[in-house]
């Protein structure tokens, strides 16, 4: 963006007003239509593009269910609405169920916080250098996953979906289960929420969202940015705005590669039981094929997917056995070329069982995080049925466990301990509805895509990130 283009978009944000509706599906199709139109016009359908999508409450104009909302993303999905071209959702179109929610008072200075933001960094926009070679983050990007050397019995399991919901675990592990590491199974927790609706067709940008206050619908911003391949921010205050707006400008400055896709094909009768990456999965039936969407990675970042794989018993040892062969296929934004790696793993089979391996440092890393993204999710059930306890204690649960893992010491399971705490200390009837949900909330995305989301620096911050909101604050 040029120095033209910056006092346009200044001038823009200095023009916008509070009214009296909230019409996030009408901001979302002018969005996505504007980046579709500059696409068109200039061939370009590859270049980094997203938009940031704002409210201080919740949808009552316009399209307002979220299933609506999420196919305002793609032009596919608006004409199935009936919008083509049109640029604004329908604003006939109001909440119904005795009209429009209470909406809160606009925060004070929120639009002139914005525009100081964008003001203050229009000589700051080559802050950040670009980002390492692409060999570099390439290795970075996609490590093969250690997991897979591990003992079948230490992989990591999902949550059984059927588990009748029971008290909150204790704090020490059992007894019985002397030197394995507890996965969520072990949690009793209470079955996943059904995933939320997708994107149909091919999204022309990655939608971020923005909730400021505890008035905005945190499970819409959150459906909608998952759909849209980006981030939820959950905004508390007017003084996290530029921030918050900083960490994702930064991030999303710094992306080295798009659509990126894991392509698992086993061998040897082996299946993918489980796969965890924080995205859907499309598998065969057979579980010989497992293929895994991952977005967009940024500078820095690193993407971990574990997986848990049935291996058939043999009836002689096998030095050198044929697992699975690995294929990662992406867009490389710095060269502008798709491309793709390919690995094999090959493990030895013993013929008798050993007893002196350890589960690797960054499979228990991860192993902890999923557990905790997971626990988040499922104490987000039981704290919106007003059953605290019970929320508590699937937190309070996962924490302990973590804490007495291997891995225990690392920065993203001090991370997760330390957010669970925080989410414990807001799981009150007053804290929840003041902003504990929309907390918990930003924190389960946060572990679950491995990215940053909040303001304060974390686990996943870059310094890419951290180089953006330091150039603002220096001219602040």
């Amino acid at each position: 963006m040029d120095a033209a283009g910056k006092a346009r978009m200044l001038d823009e944000v200095k023009r916008i007003r509070t009214g009296s509706c909230t019409n996030l599906s009408g901001g979302l199709v002018s969005g996505m239509e504007m980046i579709e139109k500059i696409q068109a016009s200039s061939g370009k359908k590859n270049e980094v593009a997203s938009v940031l999508l704002m409210t201080d409450g919740e949808a009552n104009e316009g399209y307002t269910a979220t299933s609506e909302i999420i196919k305002c993303l793609t032009v596919e999905g608006r004409a199935s609405l009936g919008i083509a071209g049109s640029g604004i959702a329908p604003r006939s179109r109001r909440m119904q169920r005795g009209g429009p929610p209470p909406q809160s008072a606009p925060q004070p200075g929120l639009f002139s916080r914005l525009g100081s933001m964008f003001s203050s960094s229009s000589n700051t926009s080559n802050a950040s250098p670009a980002p390492p070679p692409m060999q570099q983050q390439q290795q970075q990007a996609f490590s093969p996953p250690p997991m897979l050397q591990q003992q079948q019995q230490q992989a990591f399991s999902p949550p059984p979906m059927q588990q009748q919901q029971q008290a909150p675990p204790s704090a020490s592990p059992p007894s019985s289960m002397p030197g394995v590491h507890l996965t969520v199974e072990d949690l009793n927790l209470s079955p996943t929420p059904p995933n939320p609706p997708k994107a149909e067709g091919n999204l022309a940008a990655t939608v971020y969202t923005f909730g400021f206050g505890a008035d905005h619908n945190a499970d819409l911003l959150q459906a909608v940015s998952e759909a849209g391949n980006g981030m939820y921010y959950f905004i508390d205050s007017a003084e996290k705005i530029p921030e918050s707006f900083a960490d994702c400008l930064g991030g999303l400055l710094s992306t080295v590669a798009q659509n990126i896709s894991l392509e698992v094909k086993t061998t040897n009768e082996v299946s993918v039981a489980s796969a965890f990456s924080g995205r859907d999965k499309k598998s065969s039936a057979s579980g010989a094929t497992c293929t895994l969407p991952l977005g967009d990675i940024q500078s820095e970042e690193r993407r971990d997917v574990l997986l848990k794989l049935n291996l058939p018993k043999l009836d002689s040892e096998v030095t050198d056995w044929h697992v699975l062969t690995a294929k990662l296929s992406y867009f490389n934004v710095i060269t502008s070329t798709m491309e793709t790696r390919e690995m094999q793993l090959r493990l030895s089979r013993p013929s008798t069982k050993r007893t002196d391996l350890e589960s690797d440092d960054d499979v228990d890393t991860h192993k902890n995080r999923i557990m905790a993204a997971e626990a988040m999710q499922q104490a987000m059930v039981h704290a919106e049925r007003g059953d605290m306890m019970q929320a508590q204690g699937i937190l309070q649960g996962a924490h302990d466990r973590i804490m007495g893992s291997k891995s225990a010491s690392s920065a993203i399971s001090a991370n997760v301990t330390r957010d669970m705490m925080q989410a414990q200390q807001q799981m009150t009837a007053s804290g929840w509805s003041s902003g504990g949900k929309h907390s918990l909330q930003g924190m389960m995305q946060m572990h679950m895509a491995q990215r940053s989301n909040v303001a304060p620096d974390n686990a996943y911050t870059t310094n890419a990130r951290k180089r953006q909101k330091s150039a603002w604050n220096d001219d602040n």
